[in-house]
């Protein structure tokens, strides 16, 4: 019996591609496997408190990057996309969800931390307080930052400019300044990595 053929305690991960796969397929460290884990589950196990645990993970990376205590060690290779997609697929992933997943095994430098910031924050919202997502109304904005649609215009054009360079793609707005706030707070290394 191969061992992704059972599952203790539940059926989440009862999937063609499970993320203990993906995790040592990309030989993924341990924050990039947890934000992974939690973004990749919360929906089908403990919804709210899996993405807030996902996000604070995500925080605490983001602290220990900023003294050089963490760095990517994950594996990447050109197809990392064409798997990330795979594994979206086989788990019922939202747009959302495959990006912050392909962030994690693929993120480089600081500029993907403050995406991974944005877009893990923009899940919570979106999924679990649909009441706070901004909307117009009579032309004037509630709520100010940049459209859904530009903010994942932004992570995928992180997730597939060569190198990871995403130049001059990241518009102000709500989650983009609270990611930058948060960054400041923590600090930015030196330099990139």
């Amino acid at each position: 019996m191969n061992a992704n053929d059972r599952q203790v305690g539940g059926t989440h991960y009862q999937t063609s591609f499970q993320h203990w796969d993906l995790a040592s397929r990309f030989r993924l460290g341990y924050f990039e496997g947890q934000i992974s884990k939690y973004f990749t589950r919360h929906r089908s196990k403990k919804g709210l408190e899996d993405a807030e645990k996902g996000l604070h993970l995500l925080e605490k990376m983001a602290e220990e990057y900023k003294f050089k205590r963490w760095m990517p060690y994950h594996v990447y290779e050109g197809s990392s996309i064409a798997v990330v997609n795979e594994y979206a697929v086989a788990n019922k992933l939202t747009e959302d969800e495959r990006n912050m997943v392909g962030l994690c095994v693929t993120w480089t430098n600081v500029d993907h931390v403050v995406v991974m910031l944005m877009c893990a924050r923009r899940i919570i919202e979106e999924t679990y307080h649909p009441e706070r997502v901004p909307f117009m109304s009579g032309g004037t904005d509630l709520y100010v930052r940049p459209a859904p649609a530009v903010e994942r215009a932004i992570v995928n054009a992180v997730l597939h400019t060569p190198a990871h360079h995403a130049q001059g793609t990241e518009p102000d707005g709500s989650y983009v300044n609270q990611a930058r706030d948060d960054m400041q707070q923590f600090g930015t290394p030196g330099e990139e990595h």
